[in-house]
């Protein structure tokens, strides 16, 4: 609860004279005067009406005099009005003359008249020598009746006269409470400015009633519920409430009853926003004080899971230019040999030839000839053959003809089906002298389907035979015999392997082309699929003629006359001579000269295909794993705890929405993103939120309502926009973010407590040390020292004294921040243009309780043992709730050291980081973008040193931009990411884009630019 006092002019003046008296003031610190003048400001800035409700005062009436007053002798009188007096204020008695202050204290006496009892719990002081300021160390009670009685024993100055005797009674003001809920649904109630947050599930949710009790209704002139921030509204029944930082309806005015209510889901004036909603009930009475009441709540879809992904929550564009031609590169430097790929199949790292070459020796059944086993016997593979297991094998050939078997027999006719089997294929994988690979690969998307390239130079292998004599001349005995040429030395087959070549003659350097489309897809896991189909292109091909040019590029529509699976490469495959003599060696010679012409074109086919099929999404799905098994980013280790033991979590994975797309100059590989992004604020243990044995913070505690965070996407089934028009204009990777992604990781970093800060000198100094001179990131250290608080709550003296203690003006002060709700980030309404425009980010901080602390160690305390002794231990003064929402900008760029006073050191992992992309979130504290609220709590465990709220107000006002927005910034301001890299592609130059103001769903469009680099090991996690 925050009341606003009726005598600002009263309280400003008095803070000037506080200036004065401080200089007066033993042991006060050089800086103080400054410190002081910074407070006494507060109260006169102008801008602080727009952004935190001030409510219009009146200065209550100077009392005169009365007639003949000390005419008669020495007399006091009171220096205020004695109806409604302040509770907390000190009490102005005014002498006639200058009275004997040692006589003064021992002839006064105080009475609780409502109570029957004597207050003791006072102090005194002399702040001229006619004035006497009472200031009570107990916080006294609501409408109560006290009694101030001095004795004769009191003497004046002059003459030693004795005081006449004086007793006079003052009621205490009727403070205004108001006991706040939230009635959901006309049955569930959850108390408000409790140790809990609370989040409404707006899905079931039909009627939010905020409700309302306040103790004195017939004190009570008018009751308004207002909302912090709404600054303008043309409904009838809008009201403006305080300064211009809120709007609101009227709840009743002149006759209140003590309990109120409004529905605000059926309001036209107020409703409630998905996010983060701040109201307040302001309350006038009769007096002319004025009080807020905050009730603050999460309002909207509420999430079934704090850590679960969530579907369509991003989107992905992988455009054409540095982005589909840098994975064509990496593909072309695996072909290199500089890097190994996992392949997910035999969970092994391997080469493009392993991968190529992987073998099989399952007998692939019919119409393959059965396998002669006796000859086999002393294969690598007994009784087997072992063959590439995605090119071929080639069976059920029918071959006829004719063979020199020697001058006996030279001309032999015969009949045979042959089975051929790639056993060995080796692609070249150095350079050559011109610097070219010898594979070089172009992918390319074309009206949704991707178009292959493969521009080789040599290729190696070995093919085994098995042939079956159906028909021959002469030679009776091989009828029906299956020959078998497998193996260099096998003993019991017929001959060696067949040595093949492709394209090594001409010697001279020259790359061949082949050529095929394929389909991409992607499967529930995320997984990407190639599959490379001849009834994918727009026309059928003829399957019998090879292409022996293509043109470049293949046109959408273009009409194949051929196969264009391989081009050039038809006239440039040799085969090795078939060793052996007679007639087996010259027919299996003449089985080889007649089927490899259609062979060469079904190898390369399918050297092709299976880099498309399996080697291209193996290195997608590496790349893309790594997102799904997820990327640790952690904050700089050079901020205090707990920020230093904070890192985020994401997770992402494409959806089966991803699809190649184009339209006219723009194509690339389109799909939405299922991500989640999690917060991680280890423990003792060192360990995180998703690892086993982590324990959390006991604070903050688990909401009412619902224990999540907010969704504020309108259907989570709706994919973001597409980015496919700015494909060209802006190569590379185009990312689009919706703010549920950054809700979930604020929600993860309030709930495991890594907003939870204890603010000292050494918490401040860290800070600073790499803050600037930014006033958006250095933090204050006006309130290190107790001295603005003793200077404001007791002036003159050299320390504040109360029934729970002692405040001493230089007593080291700590602030502890506890935030009750969830934090939480929205977007800005877009103008509805379609020009393009950069969305603006909403942070909101609500009950942000801020405990002000205070150690027992100034040096003018008395020595141990005794009453406040200088035994350095902690003390509280005061709690206040602050509630915040502002506007920020965020953006991308390169991360750099941050400026540093002093002797600095770094660790490895922030040098390290230096040139890597960073994150740049920063929150405004201007007017029009920042408005804030501040209750100062009351009560004996909140307010135990019984200090005026309004003052505590006061103090506390300047740190929300001198120091919760700084301390924000100083969070989120430079945020280093590892470098993107997976496997050779690099990803650099991240910026923050413009986006349409008339999209449906608000979201924060990322583009980053990508490159190949040189990469070697493996590419794997």
């Amino acid at each position: 609860m925050c009341r606003i006092q009726r005598n600002p002019i009263f309280f400003f003046l008095s803070l000037l004279g506080l200036v004065w008296f401080s200089s007066c003031k033993e042991g006060k610190p050089p800086q103080a005067n400054q410190d002081i003048s910074a407070w006494a400001t507060v109260t006169q800035n102008p801008q602080r009406q727009l952004q935190t409700p001030i409510d219009p005062s009146e200065t209550p009436p100077v009392l005169p005099p009365p007639d003949g007053f000390g005419s008669t002798g020495p007399e006091v009188r009171f220096g205020f009005s004695p109806i409604g007096v302040d509770r907390y204020r000190p009490l102005e008695l005014v002498f006639s003359e200058p009275m004997n202050v040692g006589t003064v204290p021992s002839a006064l006496t105080i009475r609780n008249l409502t109570t029957s009892t004597t207050i003791t719990n006072y102090s005194l002081s002399w702040t001229s020598p006619v004035n006497l300021s009472i200031r009570f160390g107990i916080e006294l009670a609501p409408n109560q009746e006290i009694e101030i009685e001095f004795a004769t024993s009191a003497r004046a100055n002059a003459n030693n006269t004795a005081l006449l005797f004086f007793r006079r009674s003052f009621t205490t003001e009727k403070t205004i409470q108001v006991n706040r809920s939230l009635l959901v649904n006309g049955s569930q109630s959850y108390p408000v400015a409790t140790n809990r947050g609370i989040v409404i599930n707006q899905p079931t949710t039909t009627s939010l009633r905020l409700e309302g009790e306040v103790n004195f209704p017939t004190e009570v002139k008018e009751i308004l519920l207002c909302k912090l921030g709404l600054t303008q509204s043309n409904h009838p029944q809008a009201v403006v409430c305080s300064s211009a930082v809120s709007t609101g309806v009227l709840i009743c005015r002149d006759t209140c009853p003590s309990n109120f209510f409004h529905e605000v889901t059926s309001s036209a004036v107020i409703p409630p926003n998905v996010g983060t909603n701040l109201y307040y009930f302001r309350v006038e009475t009769l007096g002319g004080n004025f009080y807020t009441f905050g009730i603050h709540f999460l309002y909207g879809n509420v999430a079934p899971s704090q850590t679960d992904s969530r579907n369509k929550v991003a989107s992905l564009l992988l455009g054409q230019s540095m982005g589909i031609n840098s994975v064509s590169g990496l593909i072309t430097n695996f072909a290199k040999g500089n890097f190994s790929l996992f392949d997910t199949s035999s969970n092994s790292d391997k080469s493009l030839n392993e991968f190529v070459g992987k073998k099989t020796s399952t007998f692939p059944g019919a119409p393959c000839l059965a396998w002669p086993s006796t000859k086999l016997v002393n294969a690598p593979t007994p009784n087997k053959i072992d063959y590439l297991e995605k090119i071929g094998p080639f069976c059920g050939i029918e071959v006829t003809g004719t063979i020199f078997e020697s001058a006996s027999y030279p001309d032999v006719n015969y009949r045979a089906k042959a089975d051929i089997y790639i056993t060995n294929l080796v692609l070249d994988e150095s350079s050559f002298p011109s610097g070219n690979p010898n594979l070089d690969f172009q992918f390319e998307v074309k009206n949704g389907i991707l178009d292959i390239n493969l521009y080789g130079k040599k290729a190696r292998g070995k093919l085994a035979i098995v042939v079956r004599i159906e028909e021959i001349e002469f030679f009776d005995y091989l009828l029906a015999n299956t020959l078998v040429f497998y193996g260099n030395s096998i003993p019991g087959t017929d001959g060696n392997e067949v040595g093949f070549a492709l394209n090594e003659d001409p010697p001279t350097e020259s790359a061949r082309r082949a050529f095929a489309r394929a389909n991409l897809t992607v499967d529930s896991f995320g997984k990407a699929n190639l599959i490379v189909s001849p009834f994918a292109f727009p026309n059928n091909f003829q399957q019998g003629i090879d292409c022996t040019s293509l043109p470049d590029p293949v046109p959408t529509a273009f009409v194949f006359q051929c196969n264009p699976f391989v081009t050039d490469w038809s006239n440039h495959i040799q085969v090795n001579a078939v060793t052996g003599t007679g007639a087996i060696a010259a027919i299996v010679a003449d089985v080889v000269n007649k089927q490899i012409p259609t062979l060469k074109a079904k190898i390369v086919q399918n050297v092709l295909k299976d880099v498309a099929e399996r080697v291209s999404p193996e290195i997608l799905n590496n790349i893309l794993g790594q997102l799904k098994s997820g990327i640790v980013v952690p904050l700089p280790d050079y901020l205090p705890s707990p920020l230093d033991k904070v890192s985020l979590r994401l997770n992402a994975q494409l959806e089966e929405d991803t699809v190649l797309k184009s339209s006219g100059s723009n194509f690339g590989l389109e799909g939405s993103l299922k991500a989640s992004l999690l917060t991680c604020v280890k423990d003792s243990g060192n360990r995180c939120p998703w690892d086993l044995g982590y324990v959390r913070s006991t604070n903050p505690q688990s909401p009412y309502g619902s224990a999540s965070y907010i969704i504020s996407k309108s259907n989570t089934n709706t994919v973001l926009a597409s980015n496919l028009s700015r494909a060209s204009s802006s190569p590379g990777v185009l990312l689009n973010v919706h703010p549920d992604l950054v809700n979930q990781a604020l929600y993860q970093l309030w709930w495991n407590g890594g907003f939870q800060f204890e603010i000292d000198q050494t918490f401040i100094q860290k800070i600073n040390q790499f803050a600037g001179t930014s006033t958006l990131l250095r933090l204050t250290t006006s309130l290190l020292k107790a001295d603005p608080i003793v200077t404001i709550f007791a002036p003159g003296q050299n320390n504040v004294t109360t029934s729970s203690g002692t405040i001493f003006p230089n007593d080291d002060v700590i602030l502890s921040i506890l935030p009750i709700q969830p934090i939480y980030v929205g977007v800005s309404p877009l103008s509805g243009s379609p020009s393009l425009e950069i969305p603006r980010i909403n942070l909101s901080l609500a009950d942000l309780e801020i405990t002000l602390k205070a150690k027992k160690n100034d040096p003018s305390r008395p020595n141990c043992p005794g009453a406040n002794c200088k035994d350095g231990s902690t003390y509280t003064i005061a709690k206040v709730r602050m509630s915040i929402t502002s506007k920020a900008t965020l953006d991308f760029g390169a991360y750099s050291l941050p400026s540093c006073e002093g002797s600095c050191t770094f660790s490895a992992s922030i040098l390290s980081s230096v040139g890597n992309p960073s994150l740049k979130l920063v929150t405004s504290s201007a007017v029009g973008d920042l408005y804030y609220l501040i209750e100062p709590l009351e009560g004996p465990s909140n307010n135990p040193m019984a200090l005026r709220p309004q003052g505590i107000k006061e103090i506390v006002d300047p740190l929300v931009k001198s120091l919760i927005i700084p301390l924000l910034n100083n969070i989120t301001r430079d945020i280093p990411l590892p470098k993107i890299r997976a496997c050779g592609l690099d990803l650099f130059d991240l910026e923050t884009l413009p986006i349409p103001g008339d999209s449906l769903e608000p979201y924060v469009l990322i583009h980053a630019k990508v490159q190949n680099i040189l990469f070697t090991g493996s590419c794997r996690l």
